[in-house]
């Protein structure tokens, strides 16, 4: 709330005058290029939806709540909403925006966009994979697990790689896959057996669908030919 103290005698100087009409016309300016933007993201949406055959829906598979993906630790409030939906002969690909509160002094709303497939069968492996951060260094000073691969360098400097099934891990995660996310920063992928998630920090709620969708068809493929 925007508190405006006038001084004794019940005048405005010009400069109040000046500061009050400054905020005006930010706020006119901001509004604008916020209805700009959620139109064109609109026509891109409804463009993707056609191109890509999805849907819009209001219920997302049960699945993804029974597989402890970390990004539900991501904050409170969690709201799963603008869900998508496309069904193929093996898998059902989702696509929603997951919002939450930050913890920070301020508590505020944020929205990451996240892409969800269901699997027909048991496919895949079980593994984490997120930017090695400041705390993920920590811990593997004190004895914290993370796989690294010695030929790949640069993945395993950019990322902390985490599963009960490290052996598994170590000969069949995807060579390709490591060259990629090498060059990427922010990528999460969330693997069990019948199921992936995957998002990157970048693409919130008036993000284009398109690029995460490709990039998330391009991980999902590598992923399964390496088995």
């Amino acid at each position: 709330m925007l508190i405006c103290r006038y001084p004794r005698g019940g005048k405005i100087s010009t400069g109040d005058f000046i500061f009050l009409g400054f905020l005006f016309i930010v706020l006119i300016f901001t509004t604008k290029m916020a209805t700009k933007g959620k139109l064109t993201f609109n026509v891109l949406s409804n463009k993707f939806l056609v191109a890509y055959k999805f849907e819009k829906v209001i219920t997302i598979s049960s699945e993804l709540y029974k597989n402890g993906f970390s990004i539900f630790d991501l904050g409170d409030y969690e709201l799963i909403e603008n869900i998508l939906k496309k069904v193929n002969q093996t898998d059902e690909t989702y696509i929603f925006d997951y919002k939450y509160a930050t913890s920070n002094q301020a508590t505020q709303l944020a929205t990451q966009r996240v892409v969800f497939i269901k699997f027909s069968n048991d496919l895949l492996y079980n593994f984490d994979l997120k930017p090695e951060s400041f705390y993920d260094k920590l811990k593997q000073t004190i004895g914290y697990e993370d796989i690294d691969f010695a030929d790949f360098k640069e993945f395993s400097k950019r990322y902390a790689l985490h599963s009960l099934e490290r052996k598994k891990i170590e000969k069949f995660f995807p060579h390709e896959l490591m060259k990629i996310l090498a060059k990427k920063d922010g990528v999460f992928i969330e693997s069990r057996k019948n199921c992936l998630l995957i998002y990157k920090k970048e693409w919130h709620e008036f993000s284009e669908y398109e690029p995460l969708y490709e990039e998330t068809l391009k991980y999902k493929q590598l992923l399964l030919a390496s088995i």
